[in-house]
């Protein structure tokens, strides 16, 4: 592995982009994404990455990530400053005073009409800027975003923040919380209102917050500070320099007549887009021929009545700028104004070549509109694109409502994104379609296909929050009550994925009765099972559990329903054994029964929901090596399948969970160890810092691995603080191991913080239910600080544990614990202490080593207890070994 010392390999440009993804805990996805390259690509990148800096994993990746990339390696990608591709001309004093302006106040709004150069500007300054954030500048464009409803979502996946919570907006508060940046929010006109409620909210909850705004329009804040973007400066000389640097990069002369010029850019009056599109005729036109027709262009509109003079001499040189263009280009110029995302030529040929457009000339036709800077060429991905100026976009759809042609164009886009064969189409372009399908009833049918496409693509893109949206508008689109039961069923496991178990339920009862309506009585059965078998297996992530007389009676319907479907007595099946309670003497062999019928449903899910099941039964009734068995028997199942997916995406990460617990339980810290990092490696767990590293926390505070649990810890933190520290009892196990952690190396200040994580990730109703965990955890601290006293009365202050899953896979570890204590502290149950942590301790090694340290030192034999470190260490465990070492009188390694 590479140190500061070593010297560090070459890595390329994208390479480091790469490696920056995984500093910063993106799956494969969302580099690719980002990077507009392929998940297979990334993932050869990421290949590459392990094999040139020798290290073993991701995890590894990410820590030595820091020593390889400079300063000038990639920024976080989240809402990265563009980079304009020309360079910026004049505004020297309008860049110093809206830098002045954004220094004194919390929010400014640039104004101005479009093409003034509002965005240039702003980018500018931001960059200037950026340095006195100790968190940067990060932009995000508005312009994509179609509606309010979507513009925290927007923000927030364009910024890279995990959408965990119920609210997108939430999620931002929480992340801005705790940062000192600048945010530029980019093209705010058509979303003024919901940009003003936003801001707001994200300027009261974090207040090193600044924000630049760009909009034709101010925000109508009280707080807000508008600054006038002018035109550019036509006594200083900007504005007929920016024309001659681009009319000479259109071919024309280097020296042009700087008088004539100035009259040009005068008429203009300075609006930047204006000028550099007068600019690209000169090649053409000349400047004589340019001044006669824009003067006349120009003429023929001021007698129309205009508010503002910028917004009439911009619509005048678009207006100039389309007649100028033969009808064909002024076609195709109107019609690729319904993307909203760059497009290919073939793209542009199968929406917008008809008549008198013909697809042979759309190539011919996008040079053309490209050499008069109408179209921009960009790369997307690994091919050349188009891309039309935004205002210059704005512009054509006014042209295209004008000429009549919306409806014919919207719909042959709405059919290009609908067509699967080319996969071209960007989650814009599918937004765009739906959003125009949706407002028409006609295309109710169409709206329900793209928004289920969308369903599934941001689900895969690490988007979960607009995936279970989308599969929800999905259902309220759907043709039939079978297929909106279908949706809702898929939006409920996307709720359960993002720990959401409130969600769940809800869509689960509304995917019961859409089925029934629909005429399918056994998949409303399946439904109204899962949710039943949701409520005891999920409770840790139920902020309100619902009466168990209503749970009883989805249970009750759930079998009138079922008929003889099996997938629904499976379902059935798995939820009654969860019913019953760990220490039933019928809830093994009911579990096992289970399993049988699971293995008749189509749905390798189902198998592994009782498989589940079979291990929790078998681990509370202490049948623990068996136990192992069945947690593994699950992994090979799920392992076994293609690329794992919701609903087999939670059950393989719950899976390999369960692995890893049962492992623990059986003292085979080997086999946790590589459970946990699976877990830790799963793309889908990669933005979850705390779903990702819980286990592997736990691991760690019994081998000792201090430094890589320090590390866990943050990641755990902030992936929970990102998610906006959402109820999840389950995950307290890897706080409390953290607290312990913290504890033992002497930071009271983090312990105590981490005793607090540990009780907020608790529901009100399940507190108290984690008794054994954190028991053994605050006596492990305990113990370690030498205070055996108190750790014996911390492991007898609660009642006798019932014997549940929780408790049996710590009953070991607890024993072993209780047995030290008892000795350590002189009291007189000692000898019946370890008598019992002797039994409890049989399948874990670990466990009964730490209890053979008990009975030495109770003989005080310290031959026993070099002997007993050996065995510690040997069993991979060298905190414990040192422990004992210690407790030898020996000086630890």
């Amino acid at each position: 592995m590479q140190t500061r010392n070593t010297p560090l390999p070459a890595i390329s440009a994208r390479e480091a982009e790469v490696l920056a993804g995984v500093r910063d805990h993106l799956t494969n996805a969302e580099i690719a994404e980002q990077l507009f390259i392929s998940v297979r690509t990334v993932e050869t990148h990421v290949a590459s990455l392990l094999r040139k800096l020798a290290v073993e994993n991701r995890r590894v990746l990410g820590r030595v990530a820091v020593n390889v990339l400079t300063p000038t390696s990639p920024a976080p990608f989240g809402g990265r400053l563009p980079q304009p591709l020309t360079g910026f001309i004049g505004r020297a004093a309008e860049r110093a005073e809206l830098a002045a302006v954004v220094r004194g106040h919390r929010l400014v709004t640039a104004v101005g009409p479009g093409g003034v150069g509002k965005t240039r500007l702003a980018v500018a300054v931001a960059a200037d800027l950026a340095p006195a954030f100790p968190d940067g500048a990060c932009y995000v464009d508005l312009v994509p975003v179609a509606s309010g409803d979507m513009l925290a979502l927007a923000v927030a996946e364009t910024l890279g923040v995990p959408q965990r919570t119920r609210s997108a907006e939430d999620a931002l508060i929480t992340w801005f919380s705790t940062r000192h940046t600048l945010l530029v929010l980019d093209n705010c006109e058509h979303l003024v209102d919901s940009v003003a409620e936003l801001v707001e909210r994200l300027l009261a909850g974090g207040d090193q917050l600044a924000v630049l705004a760009t909009s034709r329009s101010r925000l109508l804040l009280p707080f807000e500070k508008v600054f006038v973007v002018p035109g550019l400066s036509l006594a200083g000389g900007d504005a007929a320099t920016l024309f001659g640097e681009r009319a000479a990069a259109a071919g024309a002369p280097d020296v042009l007549d700087r008088t004539r010029v100035e009259q040009i850019c005068a008429e203009l009056d300075g609006i930047a887009l204006a000028i550099e599109l007068a600019a690209a005729r000169v090649p053409s036109l000349g400047l004589n021929g340019l001044q006669a027709s824009l003067s006349d262009s120009l003429g023929l509109l001021t007698s129309r009545r205009r508010n503002d003079v910028r917004h009439h001499s911009m619509r005048a040189t678009l207006d100039w700028s389309y007649q100028l263009l033969d009808p064909v280009d002024q076609a195709l110029l109107r019609r690729i104004s319904v993307f909203p995302d760059p497009f290919t030529i073939a793209a542009a040929r199968e929406v917008a070549a008809w008549p008198p457009v013909d697809a042979a000339a759309v190539a011919g036709c996008l040079a053309r509109l490209t050499d008069q800077s109408l179209v921009a060429p960009t790369l997307y991905g690994p091919d050349s694109r188009h891309r039309a100026l935004e205002t210059v976009r704005q512009y054509g759809a006014g042209q295209l409502a004008e000429s009549g042609e919306s409806d014919e164009s919207a719909i042959r886009h709405m059919r290009w994104c609908l067509d699967l064969a080319h996969g071209d189409a960007g989650l814009n372009d599918l937004r765009a379609a739906l959003s125009w399908a949706a407002q028409r009833t006609a295309h109710h049918a169409d709206a329900y296909v793209l928004a289920d496409r969308l369903g599934a693509v941001t689900f895969r893109l690490g988007r979960p929050q607009e995936s279970q949206h989308r599969y929800e508008q999905a259902a309220g689109l759907a043709p039939s009550d079978e297929i909106a039961a279908a949706a809702l069923h898929r939006a409920a496991e996307v709720a359960h994925r993002r720990h959401l178990g409130d969600d769940a339920l809800r869509l689960l009862q509304a995917a019961a009765e859409a089925a029934v309506a629909g005429g399918r009585p056994a998949d409303a059965a399946r439904d109204l099972a899962t949710a039943v078998e949701l409520v005891y297996r999920g409770a840790g992530i139920i902020a309100t559990p619902p009466d168990p007389d209503v749970v009883e009676s989805w249970l009750h319907r759930a079998t009138d329903l079922a008929g003889s479907d099996p997938v629904a007595q499976a379902r059935i099946a798995i939820a009654s054994v969860y019913r019953l309670p760990d220490s039933d003497p019928t809830s093994v062999q009911n579990s096992a029964q289970a399993v049988e019928l699971a293995k008749r449903s189509s749905d390798p899910a189902d198998l592994s929901v009782a498989l589940d099941r079979l291990t929790e039964t078998q681990v509370a009734h202490r049948a623990l090596p068996a136990a192992m068995i069945t947690a593994r028997r699950r992994v090979d199942l799920l392992t076994a399948l293609p690329a794992p997916v919701d609903p087999i995406g939670y059950e393989y990460a719950d899976a390999l969970s369960a692995a890893a617990d049962t492992a623990l339980a059986n003292g085979d810290l080997a086999a946790a160890r590589s459970y946990a990092e699976q877990v830790l490696q799963l793309p889908f767990a990669q933005e979850d810092g705390h779903l990702a590293s819980a286990r592997l926390l736990i691991v760690d505070a019994l081998t000792g691995d201090w430094d890589e649990a320090i590390e866990l810890a943050d990641q755990f933190r902030t992936g929970w603080q990102r998610a906006g520290r959402p109820v999840h009892a389950t995950l307290s196990r890897g706080a409390y191991a953290a607290a312990a952690i913290y504890g033992m190396r002497g930071d009271a200040k983090e312990y105590a913080a981490w005793q607090r994580i540990a009780q907020d990730l608790t529901a009100d109703h399940r507190r108290g239910a984690e008794g054994t965990f954190t028991s053994f955890f605050d006596a492990l601290y305990l113990l370690h600080q030498n205070l055996p006293d108190q750790a014996h009365a911390r492991l007898t202050s609660l009642p006798p544990p019932a014997e549940t899953f929780h408790t049996g896979l710590w009953r070991g570890w607890q024993s072993a614990l209780m047995a030290e204590a008892s000795v350590l502290a002189e009291v007189p149950t000692a000898a019946a202490a370890i008598a019992r942590a002797t039994t409890d301790s049989a399948h874990n090694p670990v466990a009964a080593a730490i209890t053979a340290r008990a009975v030495a030192l109770a003989e005080d034999n310290r031959a026993a207890l070099l002997a007993t470190a050996e065995a510690l260490d040997r069993l991979g465990s060298p905190y414990q070994a040192s422990r004992t070492l210690i407790l030898a009188g020996i000086t630890a390694r």
